[in-house]
């Protein structure tokens, strides 16, 4: 028997926040050579930020939409003509790639004058092109172990690729300072170790046959969503390019390591998150069962409130030790005023990520894409006006609002398929505490280190009683919640007093 399906996400949203952690922790330990100018510029640095946003467009471009409708129809598919999914999955996406890669090619010479401001840079741009064609290709096989959630299997394999990516990029970039092009070949090789790897693993546990029929249910479902990711890498990185243009690639640099590090919560909460209930949630939506949703939206904007306001209180402390201790540019200590705006733009994110569940279940890809798309294009708008007036803060600015407009507008065409009573008063609410409360943490800014970080220590911990006090959880919750920490530690004494 199959546990409750809150049980699951927490123990596959686990196993994903782990591997998710690893990741951000290998990620990390780069950071100080990426801000380090004896080994990256930061002008190289805006120029490998805007590279590797162009990599997730290029992902999105090739994709089709196919691994989100291999989901799909794996979930919904049964019988024997469900098999044939993957294999042909995997020609396709062959296929596409092989195509994708004559323009990457034929387009080089452009697409380096445009991301690395070098016309004769080419070679950096192939790197990116494969990269993106290993992708595509990889994300297959970790789809199908999604479904069939495998949490801890799919951890594994992206911590080994980030750490693969991590020991390349610093011999490359540290042993030899090979600068971008030591970087971009860093991502290419671990990418295609874990793409011919997995790919590997998949055809040995699936049978070789190619459907026609799925192939075209396949890019039916998924090509509506193209538009509706392309949407979505316009709405969550195309502020690079608008800030490469109406400022320079050093503001760029700037935006994206406070991205970076704001990164943190989207990788080990958001990103983990998304990948479990958008098959739990799913098989919820087929059993007619709404509260899942509903109690995920509570609970996930509760906590993920709190690490954003971690993230917004501590940078600062952060960026001044990698500043005196690792060399970093000085130049990067003002991305801590970044933090708060672009966190509360990631727990909209993540409220979205569960209103959308529901259009997606519907299989309304159109109404995803809309969407999305208005929300992308409100973003562009918002940079526009916002950025020449506040450089990045206004592009983060931009960001919140989009996300907040796009998290409220699916929740209408949602409510309009199934009304679920979504606990907004905590979510407006996780909000004007968090920002309250990482304000007033601003005044001890000019502090000595021990002090502020004292001082803000306790104002993170402080949120925890607010929110009881707050009547975010109510107070029979709190007691259960507690009931049950002791009763788990009971149980591991216990069972270390056994072994």
């Amino acid at each position: 028997m199959k546990a409750h399906p809150l049980v699951r996400i927490l123990k596959q949203g686990g196993a994903y926040a782990l591997g998710n952690a690893a990741i951000k922790a290998s990620r990390f330990l780069l950071l100080p050579f990426l801000i380090n100018t004896t080994y990256l510029s930061v002008v190289g640095l805006g120029h490998y930020a805007l590279l590797m946003v162009t990599s997730v467009f290029g992902v999105f471009v090739i994709s089709f939409g196919v691994s989100a409708a291999l989901l799909k129809f794996m979930a919904d598919a049964e019988g024997a003509s469900a098999e044939a999914l993957p294999f042909t999955a995997v020609v396709a996406m062959v296929g596409v790639s092989a195509v994708a890669l004559m323009g990457c090619y034929l387009a080089a010479p452009w697409l380096a004058a445009w991301l690395v401001d070098d016309a004769e840079q080419t070679y950096v741009v192939m790197l990116l092109g494969y990269y993106v064609v290993a992708k595509v290709l990889g994300s297959l096989p970790l789809t199908w172990l999604r479904f069939r959630e495998q949490a801890f299997t799919y951890a594994c394999i992206n911590v080994a690729e980030s750490l693969l990516m991590l020991g390349l990029a610093y011999w490359w970039l540290v042993e030899h300072q090979r600068g971008l092009v030591g970087l971009m070949e860093a991502h290419l090789v671990s990418a295609v170790v874990v793409a011919v790897g997995m790919l590997g693993f998949l055809l040995t546990r699936v049978r070789w046959r190619f459907s026609g029929t799925w192939l075209r249910a396949l890019f039916r479902f998924g090509t509506p969503l193209i538009l509706f990711s392309l949407s979505g890498w316009v709405l969550n990185a195309g502020d690079r390019y608008l800030l490469d243009w109406l400022s320079d690639a050093s503001v760029v640099a700037l935006y994206d390591v406070a991205a970076r590090i704001t990164s943190v919560v989207n990788l080990v909460v958001v990103q983990s998150f998304q990948l479990v209930f958008s098959v739990i949630g799913l098989k919820e939506v087929a059993k007619k069962d709404f509260s899942t949703h509903r109690r995920t939206f509570r609970h996930y904007t509760i906590w993920t409130g709190w690490l954003i306001l971690g993230l917004a209180l501590f940078t600062l402390d952060l960026m001044s030790v990698l500043v005196t201790r690792f060399g970093a540019a000085s130049y990067y200590l003002g991305i801590d005023a970044l933090i708060l705006p672009l966190g509360v733009g990631v727990l909209a994110y993540g409220a979205y990520i569960i209103l959308n569940n529901i259009l997606y279940a519907s299989g309304d890809t159109g109404s995803m894409s809309g969407v999305i798309l208005g929300a992308a294009a409100l973003n562009v708008v918002l940079n526009l006006i916002a950025i020449p007036w506040l450089g990045a803060m206004g592009a983060a600015l931009s960001t919140v609002l989009a996300y907040l407009v796009l998290a409220l507008v699916t929740a209408r065409l949602a409510g309009r398929r199934q009304q679920i009573q979504y606990p907004w008063g905590v979510f407006f609410g996780v909000v004007a505490v968090i920002v309250v409360l990482a304000w007033g943490a601003a005044l001890t800014e000019s502090w000595a280190a021990r002090p502020r970080l004292l001082v803000r220590g306790g104002v993170w911990l402080g949120y925890l009683p607010l929110i009881l006090l707050l009547r975010f959880y109510q107070p029979h919750e709190a007691r259960a919640a507690w009931a049950w920490i002791q009763q788990r530690l009971r149980s591991v004494r216990t069972g270390g007093m056994k072994g």
